[in-house]
């Protein structure tokens, strides 16, 4: 190499003196800064000439000058040739700076060389972790929860206090434990807790779980756990689980209870008698049980509106309910009756009770509703009974009374007719109103009678109807009123009492010629049902009857007719009824009026029917 390419050595470590990362400086056996460079004075915050004229003592904080001045003691008295310490210093603007300081003596001099590297950022943080530290171990000390450090494993290293309370074991009793043993956790809980460890392990994620853990007594608790996976940022892997439990024996039991009174009012509500369901606040379906869809006559109401089932009156009805529910928020605590539809079209009698409920977290209305179509026929019936008693009572005196002396007094006026033929329109009128009475009279006795023995005959209904149709031919035919009758077939067996029989077509026919207008007209059509019965059915195209008036007819004394009794219908029912039959009455205002009786064909026809008129 050149003489002119060498470096200066001492230029050299001048430099590097000068340029070094870490804080360099010379200075003598009292501590005076001889040469700094400028890695040291941005520590400090002096420039270089600022720190020559102080001593490392003077920049040293005060915690820590006794020691220094120490250590400059002992490396003048040649007891030592280096140190190292951590120590702090105080900068120009007053703040500590934490310092990794060694300092060396020059061999053969007097001179001491300082290396000073900053640590202040890691000294902040080990505060900041002792700092947390404490309020950790502040916190478990304290905190009526289990707190517990797990490693990857799951085995504990530290536990709260809270174990004796909770567990019955001393903290210190559980250290190094697994949870999973089969002396602590409940076998069937074990698959469960396993998996949630695999899953923290895996992602990370806060996990919460409940198991059954065995206390020290040897009876289990349940504990509900939030476990947080905690990681090492380098590497990524699971240094340690933290987890958080409680003892949740009581929610879990509420919980418990909880469920068995829901299925107990499920069994109740699913096997009740009563159609049970809910509806949201807008009148929709949103849950039946199997009462409420056999009364409906369908599989599935859900989301089905209410009006769907109502009936004009009832759809009136259950909108006042909700509009007293908007007002008030709540309903009062009364029985509502509504019609209700059926899928087949059938009307049926029910009375329902609702109630404000919360259902899947929101606002509904649950209504109870109870079918009291049958007992209102009963309750009818009853009624119906009981004026039928009344009128039977009646019957027996008054017809008794009037019969004799109107035998008299109608004897009487045919000795008179005889000898005053000049009045003879007179008495025919006089006549015609004895008729009538007779008539009435004869209603009356058919009513006092009602066990009459009654021979039942197989009789032709075709062959009844004919004979019915030509005694009522004339009374139509002086109103101008056409009767339309066609037989289908010649010969149609029913087993019957001929003579009721005809009574009742007489007074359908007679009430249909007074209901119809002239050049009217009455069709009447027979039907055979399923071989089991036969639909004679009388349709005029008179003035029909009110909807609200056809359940009242057939009661003692409820007539339409300016003179009439009540008494014929009633009479028609009772003895279609000892015929095991029925009267169907269906009547449209302004069109006209229906009526079908249906009576079974002959079978194994009895011979005497007691009750029958």
């Amino acid at each position: 190499m050149n003489i002119g390419m060498e470096i200066d050595n001492s230029e050299l470590f001048k430099q590097t003196f000068l340029q070094a990362f870490i804080g360099l400086s010379l200075m003598n056996e009292e501590g005076q800064f001889l040469e700094v460079n400028e890695t040291i004075c941005q520590l400090l915050g002096y420039t270089s000439d600022e720190l020559k004229s102080l001593t490392i003592h003077d920049v040293t904080h005060p915690d820590d000058v006794a020691d220094n001045l120490s250590f400059f003691s002992r490396l003048k008295k040649c007891a030592i040739t280096n140190y190292q310490t951590e120590k702090k210093y105080i900068s120009r603007a007053g703040n500590v700076i934490w310092t990794v300081t060694n300092i060396s003596k020059v061999k053969d001099s007097n001179i001491l060389i300082a290396q000073i590297k900053d640590i202040t950022a890691q000294k902040q943080k080990e505060e900041t972790y002792k700092e947390k530290e404490a309020h950790y171990h502040l916190m478990t000390e304290y905190s009526t929860d289990l707190i517990m450090r797990h490693d990857p494993s799951g085995k504990a290293f530290c536990i709260s206090p809270s174990a004796k309370e909770i567990l019955g074991y001393k903290p210190e009793e559980l250290m190094g434990v697994s949870p999973y043993d089969n002396t602590f956790m409940h076998p069937d809980d074990l698959r469960l807790t396993i998996a949630s460890h695999q899953q923290i392990s895996y992602t990370g994620k806060i996990t919460k779980v409940r198991y059954r853990i065995r206390k020290k007594n040897g009876v289990y608790t349940w504990l509900e756990s939030t476990a947080k996976g905690i990681f090492n940022k380098a590497t990524n892997q699971l240094e340690e689980i933290i987890t958080v439990s409680r003892d949740c024996t009581d929610h879990v039991m509420n919980d418990i209870k909880l469920k068995e009174s829901e299925e107990r009012y499920r069994t109740i509500v699913e096997s009740s008698i009563d159609a049970i369901g809910i509806h949201d606040l807008e009148g929709n379906l949103v849950y039946a049980n199997p009462s409420a869809l056999k009364q409906l006559g369908i599989k599935d109401v859900t989301g089905q509106p209410i009006h769907n089932f109502l009936t004009r009156e009832g759809r009136d009805k259950f909108d006042g309910r909700m509009a007293e529910f908007e007002q008030i928020n709540t309903f009062t605590n009364r029985l509502v009756d509504y019609k209700v539809k059926r899928c087949d079209g059938s009307i049926r009698d029910v009375e329902v009770m609702t109630d404000k409920i919360i259902y899947e977290g929101k606002p509904a209305v649950q209504f109870i509703a109870r079918d009291y179509t049958e007992q209102k026929k009963y309750e009818d019936f009853i009624h119906k009974a009981d004026k039928l008693n009344v009128v039977g009572e009646l019957a027996a005196g008054v017809a008794h009374e009037i019969r004799n002396p109107l035998t008299t007094i109608k004897g009487f006026i045919q000795l008179f007719q005889a000898k005053h033929s000049c009045y003879e329109q007179y008495f025919q009128l006089i006549n015609s109103e004895f008729d009538r009475v007779e008539a009435i009279i004869y209603e009356f006795l058919t009513l006092a009678k009602p066990h009459k023995e009654t021979i039942f005959k197989e009789e032709n209904i075709f062959q009844i109807l004919e004979e019915v149709v030509t005694l009522e031919n004339a009374n139509a035919l002086l109103k101008n009123i056409e009767i339309e009758y066609k037989s289908v077939q010649e010969t149609l067996l029913i087993c019957c009492d001929k003579r009721s029989l005809k009574q009742v077509f007489i007074n359908v026919l007679q009430n249909a010629l007074e209901a119809t207008s002239e050049k009217g007209k009455i069709e009447i059509f027979v039907e055979k049902k399923n071989n089991q019965f036969v639909e004679i059915s009388f349709k005029d195209n008179g003035c029909g009857i009110p909807k609200h008036l056809i359940d009242r007819l057939g009661e003692p004394f409820y007539t339409l007719k300016e003179k009439g009794t009540g008494l014929g219908l009633m009479v028609s029912f009772k003895i279609i009824e000892n015929h095991r039959g029925a009267i169907l009455l269906d009547s449209e205002e302004g069109e006209g009026t229906t009526v079908t009786i249906q009576i079974p064909l002959c079978g194994d026809c009895p011979q005497i029917s007691v009750g029958n008129v």
